[in-house]
């Protein structure tokens, strides 16, 4: 008997271990390589804003519109990896507002959270004045060495906390 109950315990402990394992394998190494969409709506309250991504990494935002939804604050771990809107943040190798459009922001804490890859910002073209709370917005940027804030309206700003934590390849901030 206490043979028996020896070998089911080691294959319970056998058939648990391997489904534990295909788990955190799946997770850890095919998560961070799975690559979403290439371009795609932002939602907005008032006008609308698309977004694409190129095969280089460029992240262009265009249109005209007013949204919040590019505050990458919530969502926790899942926005590690990936946008609200569908893209993963490794990926970005640059971000901009194409010439012409204006996209005003009703929130901007953790905006840019963890895109370690990105090396290039360009906030021209991001409206910020209705903006109380920056906290966390360049949180995580390790490779941006390129950030253009020049036109950057931070008036009615509260927050600022951790802004640019982590920004270890910036230079310097004009």
């Amino acid at each position: 008997r206490e043979e028996m109950r020896m070998r089911i315990g080691k294959k319970r402990y056998i058939t648990i271990w391997f489904v534990l394992s295909v788990f955190f394998v799946s997770v850890l190494w095919c998560y961070p390589n799975v690559h979403a969409a290439t371009s795609g709506e932002v939602p907005c309250s008032e006008g609308s804003v698309s977004w694409s991504l190129s095969d280089r990494g460029e992240l262009v935002f265009s249109g005209n519109g007013t949204t919040d939804i590019l505050n990458g604050a919530p969502g926790g771990w899942w926005n590690y990896y990936w946008n609200d809107i569908g893209f993963v943040k490794s990926d970005v190798t640059s971000i901009r507002v194409a010439e012409g459009s204006a996209i005003q922001l009703d929130a901007a804490d953790g905006m840019f959270l963890n895109y370690s890859n990105c090396t290039s910002i360009d906030m021209t073209g991001f409206d910020t004045t209705q903006v109380e709370d920056m906290s966390s917005m360049f949180y995580g940027c390790t490779g941006l060495e390129n950030l253009n804030i020049t036109n950057m309206d931070t008036s009615n700003v509260i927050d600022m906390c951790g802004m640019f934590s982590h920004c270890y390849a910036l230079p310097a901030l004009d």
